[in-house]
């Protein structure tokens, strides 16, 4: 593995560890998680937007919110930050970015159609949403700028799994617009006439 490749995927890897936490409101993973955030990335602020997108997720598929997954992250955030202070450098930045410009747009594409699909899924589960809104998000923040399109490609493939898990976990979902009846068809299998 080069060089150059490890700060993209620590990066990732510790992003969709506090995505999943957060999601799922388990406060010590989101917090082992995002203490290293500051070391990790650049952008560390990301790690209080995922915690958002989470309790966002819960409440778009009706469940109300709570205040203790962002002030985990909150204070995951400053502890971490005490941390570097007192640590030498932490990862450098990446050169370059893992994923080619030519792909920027159809990760785009992607998270956009993730969080289509996820939003279709939103009465099953609401972890397809807690990645899809980030996807999103970083999707508009990667066309700006090429330094988030390694964590684009990362969510755009997680909420794409995880819409597609849940979708197969309950395959009794309530019926999309893919599943609708033609017209002249009235579900039967028989054409009217």
């Amino acid at each position: 593995m080069h060089a150059p490749a490890v700060p993209s995927i620590c990066a990732a890897a510790a992003t969709l560890a506090v995505a999943w936490a957060a999601a799922r409101r388990r406060l010590v993973p989101l917090f082992l998680a995002a203490a290293p955030a500051p070391l990790l990335l650049p952008g560390w602020q990301i790690v209080l937007g995922l915690a958002a997108a989470a309790e966002l997720a819960r409440v778009a598929v009706g469940q109300p919110p709570r205040w203790r997954t962002p002030l985990t992250a909150a204070a995951a955030l400053a502890t971490g930050l005490l941390a570097a202070g007192h640590l030498p450098g932490g990862l450098p930045p990446p050169e370059s970015p893992l994923v080619p410009a030519a792909l920027a747009w159809p990760l785009a594409g992607a998270a956009l159609a993730g969080a289509v699909l996820a939003w279709r899924t939103r009465r099953l589960s609401h972890l397809p949403l807690a990645f899809a809104f980030p996807a999103v998000g970083l999707g508009i923040l990667s066309l700006r700028d090429p330094a988030w399109r390694d964590l684009l490609a990362a969510f755009s493939l997680a909420g794409l799994a995880a819409t597609f898990e849940t979708r197969r976990r309950w395959p009794a979902s309530p019926p999309s617009v893919l599943d609708a009846p033609r017209q002249g068809d009235d579900g039967d299998g028989r054409e009217e006439p």
